[in-house]
């Protein structure tokens, strides 16, 4: 086992040997000529810590990460355009709980819609918005949503459920 290491404790010595002990070492840009940390202009406005000087002997590489923030414009690109208090449920995550449709005044019309998940309750009549789902209309049986995705619009519906169906 001894043997193993002798070769690398050879080069080890030789490394150190040939340094040249004649040339000056490059100065530390973190260190001042007493070996303490200096603080630079950069170090506070990235948020970088300087570390002391022991620990820097220590590290072999040091990993410098960039932080990007966006100062003008009238949008910050980094924001998501959708969030949820805008975009409201989807269609697939309603359930139709019931109409009251009324055959000679459709403004009285109404439909119950309940979300799967949370089970929350949404009252809405023809022409209401719920989020990005549009009511176009309401009949006996179903309700018809036009959905807006960033300026595409397509059609939706929801059928309400026979009562037959809850016994299966």
């Amino acid at each position: 086992m001894a043997t193993d290491r002798t070769p690398w404790a050879l080069l080890v010595l030789l490394a150190a040997a040939c340094g040249g002990a004649d040339e000056a070492a490059a100065p530390d840009p973190l260190l001042d000529e007493a070996g303490n940390p200096v603080a630079t202009a950069a170090a506070p406005a990235t948020g970088q810590r300087v570390l002391p000087a022991q620990v820097l002997a220590d590290v072999d590489t040091v990993i410098l990460r960039e932080v990007f923030t966006y100062g003008g414009g009238p949008r910050d690109p980094f924001v998501p355009l959708l969030n949820a208090a805008t975009t409201g449920p989807a269609v697939g995550d309603l359930e139709l709980a019931a109409i009251y449709y009324i055959p000679g005044n459709p403004s009285l019309t109404a439909a119950v819609l309940r979300e799967k998940v949370s089970g929350r309750r949404h009252t809405v009549r023809t022409g209401q918005r719920l989020g990005r789902l549009y009511v176009a209309s309401i009949s006996e049986q179903d309700i018809w949503f036009t959905v807006d995705d960033f300026g595409v619009q397509r059609r939706e519906s929801l059928t309400l459920r026979k009562q037959e169906d809850d016994f299966r």
